[in-house]
């Protein structure tokens, strides 16, 4: 086992990052299933009711991802920082479609990027380095 007996403070960060984006997306998820069953039409496109419902699950799906996330964390899994990595990278690519609000997930998931790349993180996940 590692010398570290508890998360280091950008793990933490990490933790908070990935916690607020777990409620969000399961917020929007539920938003997107719960919400209006007719058509909707935004910017002169037409949306249909199946496409918020799959996107729904989608959203829910990934926020139970970060939800796992974090607690595979606190047991120091093998592959959670692989798998936090590729999320912040599709993030980031899907980030450019939205500008200019996709900025603020850029940001976001490049601060976590950052974090995961931090000595005291890569300790935490790789005791014998």
């Amino acid at each position: 086992m590692s010398k570290i007996a508890k998360p280091p403070r950008n793990l933490i960060a990490l933790f908070v990052l990935a916690g607020f984006g777990g409620i969000a997306y399961l917020g929007i998820g539920i938003w997107f299933i719960l919400g209006p069953k007719q058509n909707l039409t935004t910017s002169g496109v037409e949306i249909q009711p199946w496409f918020l419902l799959v996107s729904g699950l989608l959203c829910l799906i990934l926020g139970m991802l970060y939800f796992w996330g974090i607690s595979e964390s606190l047991k120091r899994g093998r592959y959670v920082p692989l798998v936090a990595q590729v999320i912040c990278i599709i993030n980031i690519a899907f980030g450019f479609f939205r500008l200019p609000g996709g900025f603020i997930t850029i940001l976001i998931n490049l601060t976590a990027l950052i974090l995961l790349f931090t000595p005291s993180v890569t300790a935490w996940f790789n005791p014998k380095i």
